[in-house]
């Protein structure tokens, strides 16, 4: 492939090279990657920065997804007998962006409905470079 010649699609093509690795690596070393990406914990939460084109759930021919390593994920943070953590929403594979966790399904629950009744703000930015 050619090298692009903008700093921003140089960006773009390394960010979709990480994330085609992400999904051939062993589950263990995507949870590390994901708990690196944490920008806030507490005893309720958990916001992680969701990698671009690494999906939520899995399907035809999704190798592996971040619900797949909640469990991992949750004793990487809380030790062996954690339980795994639970999704209060999802984004779409090709965004990247923070996605809220719960340690406690009921807590997931109230977060779910918070995003449904729209109390929570959502900004999205985009950008692209190819004709749509």
């Amino acid at each position: 492939q050619p090298v692009p010649t903008s700093p921003v699609q140089r960006r773009v093509q390394e960010l979709v090279r990480f994330t085609k690795q992400l999904q051939r690596v062993h589950p263990n070393v995507l949870a590390k990657a994901l708990s690196r990406g944490i920008v806030h914990q507490d005893k309720d939460l958990v916001v992680i920065n969701k990698p671009y084109g690494l999906p939520v759930h899995g399907g035809p021919g999704v190798r592996l997804c971040i619900s797949d390593v909640l469990p991992i994920l949750a004793k990487m943070l809380h030790g062996h007998k954690a339980e795994p953590l639970h999704l209060c929403h999802r984004l779409d594979k090709e965004t990247t962006g923070v996605m809220v966790l719960a340690w406690e399904k009921e807590v997931a629950h109230q977060v779910q409905e918070l995003f449904r009744t729209h109390q929570v703000a959502k900004k999205y930015w985009y950008e692209a470079h190819r004709q749509w």
